[in-house]
């Protein structure tokens, strides 16, 4: 009993953290900049990947009943059924691959590089779904502008994650 319990908190805890980051956006184009991957990687890396998995979906279906937890502070059915959605919708695909093989650094590194390429190609396609756009021409057109930020990102999870666990015994 308590160790569900504590997995219970472990996943209302993440998905917390993952609704707190995610609103705060850069907007340059249609698909912010947020802290969203940040925090997903983290939740990833500091949890087992059925806790990940189930803090992602928290946070997902929190943000689909119209709690203002997306980018820019706002909430509902209408954003996943919009351009970002395919983003939104990637979270628990990425814990749960992230989580899965992110035992150390060089490991976080690279699958940290292969969840943000298939975050790109989901929400990229979702994205021209979306927009009724080309998916070259919509990831192409956008996706230089997260490659970097999304990098910096991914190494600052792989440190954090690394500090946090062995601070908080997690």
């Amino acid at each position: 009993m308590r160790e569900k319990t504590k997995k219970l908190c472990y996943i209302a805890l993440a998905a917390a953290v993952l609704a707190v980051l995610s609103p705060w956006a850069i907007y340059i184009t249609a698909v912010p900049i947020t802290f969203s991957f940040l925090a997903v990687l983290l939740i990833s890396w500091l949890f087992e990947p059925k806790v990940a998995f189930c803090a992602t979906l928290v946070y997902v279906a929190l943000g689909a009943v119209g709690v203002p937890i997306f980018a820019g502070f706002v909430g509902g059915f209408q954003v996943l059924a919009g351009p970002t959605g395919g983003f939104i919708m990637s979270y628990p695909i990425i814990s749960l691959l992230s989580s899965r093989f992110g035992t150390n650094m060089t490991k976080k590194l690279v699958f940290g590089v292969l969840s943000a390429i298939l975050t790109y190609l989901i929400g990229f396609g979702w994205l021209s779904i979306t927009t009724e756009t080309d998916f070259v021409a919509a990831f192409f057109s956008l996706s230089y502008l997260f490659v970097i930020f999304d990098l910096v990102k991914i190494v600052a999870a792989a440190f954090l994650s690394g500090e946090i666990k062995k601070r908080l015994r997690i």
